[in-house]
């Protein structure tokens, strides 16, 4: 047993009949030999290849032959509920459904499966169904983050007709083997930051939840709302320094009373609720305007950097024939 355990050790490991994505994975661990394989444990192996990577490192440890594969059909998680009478209120739907969630996350976490996103249909009686895809922010197993989704979504719902019945089906995928990071900012439970989105739509609407995004326009400050990313990944570190002096900007901006030079059209005075003075010095002014062939949008805007005589480096800011102190320099 002996010379045969060593023989085999010895052999690549394409001799265990690894598909080719486990011969990828397998390669990009360094694994090349059939030893090599056999000095992983079992459940390590199962955990990140599923019931197939546990097949491998049988054949590997030369097991006995199998001459009859046997054929297992797709997993299938999924449950459904028809009922008589029509169900007027929906949180009446909630426990079965969390009873239905209870029992899939246990089939999947024998499975060694994790749910990536729940789809829900709702069969309305006269009145066409309601379907809905629930994208989890990340893969999981347990009941709890499944229900509060399900919770979430059946609370900000409105249904046009009583509902009839439902199905609801849990998308499996293998849950990612990740590595903690001591120093990492991610989020601590991606599953509660997207349920709190998910109730503020629901009070303040879909269209005032998302994640800021810049428009390609020079207009400052331009930005829309775009759809909130599903789970938060850290940011990568930039290395690049700051130009200039950082600008403290006042939100909103302060309004200002200027007064110019005649000869030159240089501000001369400024005068706000916070502060005034005469300008020792000025730089500008720099123009800028865009969307000026749509109408309603178009825009136009003087910007000029002073120093008061008295101390102070500020940015002063003519728009709609109106003046302002748009911010203030370090």
């Amino acid at each position: 047993m002996d010379d045969e355990a060593t023989l085999l050790a010895t052999l690549p490991v394409e001799y265990a009949e690894p598909t080719p994505a486990q011969a990828a994975r397998l390669a990009s661990w360094g694994v090349h030999t059939v030893g090599e394989l056999t000095a992983l444990t079992a459940a390590g192996l199962t955990r990140r290849l599923g019931r197939e990577g546990r097949e491998l490192w049988d054949r590997a440890r030369g097991g006995e032959p199998r001459p009859l594969r046997r054929h297992a059909p797709a997993a299938c998680f999924q449950a459904a509920a028809e009922y008589e009478a029509g169900v007027e209120t929906l949180p009446a739907l909630l426990p079965p459904l969390q009873r239905h969630i209870e029992r899939l996350a246990l089939e999947l976490q024998a499975a060694g499966l994790a749910a990536g996103g729940l789809e829900l249909e709702l069969r309305l009686e006269d009145a066409p169904s309601h379907r809905a895809h629930l994208r989890l922010p990340a893969p999981t197993a347990s009941a709890t983050p499944l229900q509060r989704a399900l919770e979430t979504h059946l609370n900000g719902l409105r249904t046009a007709a009583p509902v009839r019945g439902w199905s609801l089906r849990v998308e499996a995928e293998r849950a990612p083997v990740r590595q903690q990071d001591f120093l990492s900012g991610g989020l601590r439970d991606p599953h509660a930051f997207t349920e709190t989105l998910a109730r503020v739509a629901a009070l303040v609407g879909a269209d005032r939840v998302g994640t800021p995004v810049l428009t390609d326009t020079h207009r400052p400050d331009a930005a829309v709302l775009g759809p909130p990313p599903g789970l938060l990944e850290d940011a990568p570190a930039t290395t690049a320094g700051a130009i200039g002096l950082p600008l403290r900007r006042f939100r909103p901006p302060l309004p200002a009373r200027l007064t110019f030079t005649p000869a030159s059209g240089r501000p001369a005075h400024v005068w706000t609720e916070r502060f005034a003075g005469p300008v020792a010095e000025a730089r500008g002014p720099w123009c800028a305007s865009g969307d000026w062939w749509e109408p309603g949008r178009a825009w136009a805007r003087v910007e000029w950097d002073v120093a008061l005589a008295g101390g102070g480096l500020y940015r002063l800011l003519g728009e709609r024939e109106a003046w302002f102190v748009e911010g203030e320099y370090d």
